[in-house]
């Protein structure tokens, strides 16, 4: 037989094996990605140190993201409002954890800015802790998928 034919009847067996294993999915006798996958679909579970390394990793990226927007908010109200460095990070570092303006505003943009700084701040807030704990959840739901397959 010629190479050509070898690998048509490779294919045409491949598809046949598809073909079966979607029919006996379709009729209610299994898992169709159990079957046509024989390896492991859940690897072992990370060592503690992995885990460690990958919270700080996260931890990290999340202070850094705190630190942008802290500083895009201080560069906001030094340019917009004309506050001093010190007064510019107490009024965003304010806003960025939620509790709000400590100075009164005097001008149309500084307001405007604002407004949009403390949106900005609550999505900036949910995605870092959704950064942070990304790993901590991780490895619950692996923990309980691996407790799951014993």
């Amino acid at each position: 037989m010629g190479l050509q034919s070898q690998v048509g009847i490779r294919s045409v067996r491949r598809i046949d094996f598809l073909v079966d294993h979607y029919l006996d999915f379709v009729a209610g006798r299994g898992n169709l990605t159990d079957q046509l996958m024989s390896e492991s679909k859940h690897p072992p579970l990370p060592s503690v140190r992995v885990f460690i390394s990958r919270v700080i990793r996260n931890l990290l990226i999340g202070l850094a993201i705190i630190a942008f927007s802290l500083g895009l908010g201080m560069i906001g109200y030094s340019y917009f409002e004309k506050m001093n460095c010190v007064d510019a990070f107490l009024n965003a570092s304010m806003i960025l954890s939620g509790m709000g303006p400590v100075s009164t505003l005097q001008t149309n943009e500084g307001k405007i800015f604002a407004g949009f700084y403390a949106l900005f701040s609550g999505i900036v807030f949910l995605v870092v802790i959704a950064i942070i704990i990304a790993p901590i959840f991780h490895r619950f739901l692996h923990r309980f998928l691996i407790k799951d397959k014993s």
